[in-house]
């Protein structure tokens, strides 16, 4: 019987954890869900929690500061683009993006 208890502790502690890549991920996807209905804020706020976890997640940063953008924030945008090319030199969507603002 112990042996039982002992193992659904261990399977449910184990489906239970999620990685810092899939929760970071997962934030990302609800951000890009909630910009499609056309909830920004919902999409900032998913984005936000993602960079609370990795200040450095430069899909995050690049998809803040395309709102921005969007919203004539230039120099918001312009940050937000810079920063995710700082923590990604190789990311050409931050690139481009940041051209353009």
């Amino acid at each position: 019987m112990i042996k039982y208890v002992i193992a659904i502790v261990v399977v449910a502690v184990v489906s239970g954890c999620e990685s810092n890549e899939t929760r970071l991920q997962s934030f990302l996807l609800k951000g890009n869900e909630s910009l499609a209905t056309g909830d920004e804020q919902k999409a900032l706020y998913y984005y936000a929690e993602a960079l609370k976890m990795d200040p450095c997640y430069a899909d995050a940063l690049n998809n803040s500061g395309t709102i921005d953008h969007n919203h004539g924030n230039y120099e918001a945008a312009i940050a937000s683009y810079s920063k995710a090319i700082e923590c990604n030199p190789v990311y050409l969507n931050a690139w481009f993006n940041r051209s353009k603002s």
